[in-house]
């Protein structure tokens, strides 16, 4: 099984190492090579979070329906894929079908479990003990971590 070079996503696109660094990814099933991967350098990660800002002022701007449209989008994505997912875990981490299903099914499920969460959690009141307050809590996009 050959899964070709797999390149770095930054800024919305795919490309390689600035650099042009690889490294060989290897099977513990098999021992052999079945695919590589681009090395980011200093530059591609500067990049990257440069990228990765610019990426947190879009979607900090997005209402909570938008975001939870392109998660339901990754989702579709992940589920349409899946046979390709599962190929890859087992291959990359010498996993059985079961055990590669189980790893996809987590990241299925935590793709339609947070959007949920997200909007159970818009905001939450909190118990005031002396009642002489109102506590609201909010939750939103810190930045880029």
């Amino acid at each position: 099984m050959d899964f070709g070079v797999k390149k770095m996503y930054i800024g919305g696109r795919l490309c390689e190492s600035v650099a042009g660094t690889q490294k060989e990814i290897i099977s513990p099933a098999t021992g052999e090579c079945i695919a590589k991967l681009c090395v980011a350098s200093k530059e591609d990660t500067e990049l990257a979070l440069q990228e990765a800002q610019k990426g947190f002022e879009y979607w900090s701007k997005l209402s909570l329906s938008e975001r939870n449209e392109w998660i339901a989008k990754l989702r579709n994505a992940v589920i349409a894929h899946k046979d390709e997912l599962h190929y890859a875990v087992m291959y990359e981490m010498g996993k059985t079908w079961e055990s590669a299903d189980e790893d996809i099914d987590m990241i299925v499920d935590a793709l339609e479990y947070y959007p949920n969460e997200m909007l159970r959690m818009r905001s939450q009141v909190l118990p005031d003990l002396q009642g002489s307050h109102t506590n609201i809590l909010v939750h939103e996009p810190r930045g880029v971590v």
